[in-house]
């Protein structure tokens, strides 16, 4: 009996923490950027309880209902939804299902901004257009900028060289905004990948704390992507050459899926390089300039990290066994 005092204890204190966060209005204001905190306690409270999905989804409805009741905003009790509960429960599900963390990350990511792309089209229905509010963002950013060039060329005393870069960034500074403006879903897939490691990393830790059985977070760096993820990334290329000036949505869609590839390549590569360099026979000295050289090059020549991604991934230089 006092077991279940404790677990009705537990479940009040759960559902009083984020009607709160609700009513303060912590969901719409940060969207999906803070899952990996938000989801944390839900995500503990569902592992440390039996499963019981009638007495979780009673819960996330009354929980949701009275934010809604308290705030009469639609769209903070929805995004209590997309950004503790759904996210919370794909990555409890990942784990009692013995995925690995690589697998537990990546569902959990792309599960949460996929719903939470959904939700953007969903509010565009209710005035709520998520996509227009970026996009003038980026377009007052621009005006911003280019105000600030202009009153840098009218220095007397600037060189000839300077003079020249600032009319480059001119060129091309719109060229960047509306590429921005363009692959705004690769960007949220990528904003997933991190909001995935995260949250699996921050609940692995809390969970071997407790001394639950969890994986360890050294499968974030011994993972490979399937050979299809290559196939993808070549699939894209091919869009983007053969659409050009075609079908403005096909090459939407190759763009984001170029761009998206890239970036995923580029982590694989910076991963797989700094563990080929752990496991050579170099002296330490010559290992930690090694990877320090790593790191640099990963935000200064980012397609060589790329190439290095794709051949690890159609070659398995590193010899590991969980491939994604």
């Amino acid at each position: 009996m006092n077991q279940d005092i404790r677990q009705y204890v537990k479940l009040l204190m759960i559902s009083l923490l984020y009607i709160a966060l609700g009513i303060i209005g912590i969901y719409s204001s940060t969207l999906i950027f803070l899952v990996p905190l938000l989801m944390a306690p839900m995500a503990i409270y569902l592992m440390s309880s039996k499963r019981n999905y009638t007495r979780d989804i009673i819960m996330h409805m009354v929980i949701s209902i009275l934010i809604f009741g308290m705030t009469m905003r639609f769209d903070e009790a929805l995004l209590y939804l997309i950004s503790v509960a759904i996210p919370a429960h794909i990555l409890v599900a990942c784990y009692r299902k013995q995925y690995s963390v690589p697998h537990v990350a990546m569902y959990t990511g792309i599960g949460t901004v996929g719903l939470f792309y959904i939700y953007i089209i969903a509010m565009k229905y209710l005035q709520i257009d998520y996509i227009a509010m970026y996009n003038a963002l980026l377009d007052a950013f621009k005006v911003e900028y280019i105000k600030m060039i202009e009153e840098m060329s009218q220095m007397t005393n600037m060189s000839e060289q300077m003079a020249v870069q600032i009319k480059v960034i001119k060129e091309q500074l719109p060229k960047i905004i509306s590429l921005f403006k363009y692959t705004y879903p690769a960007m949220l897939l990528e904003a997933g990948i991190v909001i995935g490691l995260l949250s699996t990393a921050i609940i692995t830790l809390i969970g071997r704390m407790k001394k639950w059985r969890m994986a360890s977070l050294t499968q974030l760096v011994n993972f490979k992507f399937s050979k299809w993820m290559a196939g993808l990334f070549l699939i894209a290329g091919f869009i983007i050459q053969f659409s050009s000036g075609g079908n403005d949505s096909l090459t939407a869609l190759g763009i984001n899926l170029y761009y998206f590839i890239s970036y995923l390549l580029q982590l694989i590569g910076i991963v797989a390089l700094i563990m080929i360099i752990r496991k050579s026979k170099w002296s330490s000295g010559l290992k930690v300039i090694s990877i320090v050289l790593s790191l640099m090059m990963f935000w200064t020549t980012p397609f060589i990290m790329m190439i290095i991604g794709l051949g690890d991934t159609l070659f398995n230089f590193r010899k590991v066994d969980i491939i994604v």
